[in-house]
């Protein structure tokens, strides 16, 4: 190969001795940049190494706008209630106090960014 002093060629059957699919190194496979952690399972009799699903993050916007209620809903504060409130009347501006239940569409969506829960 042209360009690359200083590397060695290895022969396609050392290559395979040495990826064997029933014994692939740790150092390949994580190399690899396969995701999660290598667990053993002693109960898996085909491979002492098993692959843990990798974590999930949380949308750091979505822990910071939304809480959840005792029975699993989401509440989140209503829009529309930061500024020019003086072109708005009294009724609008009582009613967009506090925080309210969101609707189960957008609950579903909102769960997704959430996958632990909020503590």
């Amino acid at each position: 190969m042209l360009g690359m002093t200083g590397r060695h060629k290895t022969s396609p059957a050392l290559l395979f001795a040495r990826l064997s699919p029933t014994n692939p190194p740790l150092r390949s496979r994580l190399a690899h940049g396969m995701p999660g952690r290598l667990i053993k399972t002693p109960e898996d009799g085909a491979s002492p190494l098993r692959r843990e699903m990798p974590k999930l993050k949380t949308k750091s916007g979505a822990k910071k706008r939304f809480k959840l209620t005792a029975t699993g809903k989401i509440k989140a504060g209503v829009a529309g209630k930061r500024h020019r409130l003086l072109s708005h009347n009294a009724k609008y501006i009582r009613q967009n106090r506090g925080t309210k239940v969101m609707s189960a569409s957008d609950a579903k969506i909102i769960k997704i960014f959430l996958p632990y829960g909020l503590s």
